[in-house]
């Protein structure tokens, strides 16, 4: 079982976290003043606004299992909040007893009818936005609670970075990065048990926070009752462009990249229709080309580039990537073998070594 990088103090470290995890690896923060950013009384009590304003568009959804319950046959009424369930716990027992199935609840976008929830976020997540901008698609809130064993939608990765509190009881989760995690080419994995041995696993309690990057294959289990709250950066990630649209945005950053060396000093000695035999060519193209392939060594850094400033409409320029060689050195490498290649992650890097003997021997002493 792998073990994640811990921050303990009453305060968060936002420049450490935009440059070493950030994207990259999940964290585990204890201790902090900050949180919870909003009681659960409060939304709870959120929850029953939404729910007496928008009935059925009330973001309520209860789930059984791996399955959302049809609410045919229901009545509105019934199904959600009455003014006499004191807090989450009583409104899912009554359903529960009523059922006979063990519920999971989730709350969406409970910030709309929470402004305490809304103000503390910006207030607490002010830094983060300054380090890193403003998220691409959007930022909102998933709130969590149940007894239930796993989440509803199993181990499952989606286009989200995530900042988990648990507002009470505990909350087990299960991470992988997309290197380790042991069911490939699969979109949601209910049974994972076999694959726990590769798992990051964390307990939360009241006043921990864990975030994971968007990558991360990740899976909720409660210990009891429990009810949680996510704070969802919402990132372009899955939002893949065709090959040729990357080449495209890699040539004008390459055009660009080398415009501003390269001038031809003397138009006139571009070649002329041929007439004679020609054996060399004009040194304007001897040095058009050496730049070129001087340039073309950076294309690897002009890509991160790009796609850093696609996650977020500021782009990351505060966020420096570490070197392979930077990363080895201090944090954990995760890898499989695929065939004749090795995949290997560090900090949010990746890479593919041949599956030689001698790799293999130098990835056994990382």
């Amino acid at each position: 079982m792998k073990q994640i990088v811990t921050q303990t103090g009453p305060q968060l470290d936002w420049q450490w976290f935009a440059s070493y995890a950030w994207e990259k690896q999940p964290v585990l923060f204890k201790g902090l003043e900050c949180f919870p950013l909003a009681s659960e009384a409060s939304l709870f009590e959120a929850m029953r606004t939404a729910a007496e304003h928008h009935r059925s568009q009330s973001g309520i959804r209860l789930f059984s299992g791996f399955f959302e319950l049809n609410r045919t046959g229901w009545t509105q009424d019934y199904f959600l909040p009455h003014a006499t369930d004191d807090g989450f716990e009583e409104y899912l027992r009554r359903l529960v007893v009523k059922t006979e199935r063990d519920l999971a609840l989730i709350f969406e976008s409970p910030g709309r009818f929470c402004p305490d929830l809304v103000q503390n976020t910006l207030i607490h997540f002010d830094g983060l936005f300054e380090a890193v901008g403003i998220p691409a698609l959007s930022t909102h809130f998933d709130l969590f609670a149940g007894a239930y064993p796993k989440t509803t939608y199993g181990a499952h990765q989606d286009a989200l970075g995530n900042f988990m509190m648990v507002l009470s009881g505990t909350r087990v989760m299960r991470l992988w990065d997309e290197v380790s995690f042991p069911f490939p080419d699969q979109f949601r994995v209910y049974h994972y048990e076999s694959g726990l041995d590769s798992a990051t696993t964390i307990a939360l309690r009241p006043g921990d926070l864990l975030y994971w990057p968007s990558s991360t294959w990740h899976v909720g289990e409660s210990d009891g009752f429990a009810v949680s709250l996510n704070l969802d950066f919402e990132l372009p990630v899955f939002d893949r462009q065709s090959s040729l649209g990357v080449a495209d945005d890699l040539l004008g950053a390459l055009r660009s990249e080398v415009a501003t060396r390269y001038v031809p000093t003397d138009p006139n000695s571009l070649p002329k229709p041929l007439s004679v035999e020609v054996t060399e060519l004009p040194e304007d193209y001897r040095q058009a080309i050496a730049v070129f392939q001087q340039a073309t060594t950076k294309l690897e850094d002009l890509a991160w580039r790009l796609w850093l400033s696609r996650l977020s409409r500021r782009g990351l320029d505060q966020t420096p990537m570490l070197s392979f060689e930077e990363a080895f050195a201090r944090f954990p490498v995760s890898y499989r073998m695929r065939g004749d290649t090795i995949e290997i992650a560090c900090m949010g890097l990746r890479a593919s070594l041949p599956n030689t003997e001698a790799n293999r021997h130098l990835l056994k002493t990382l």
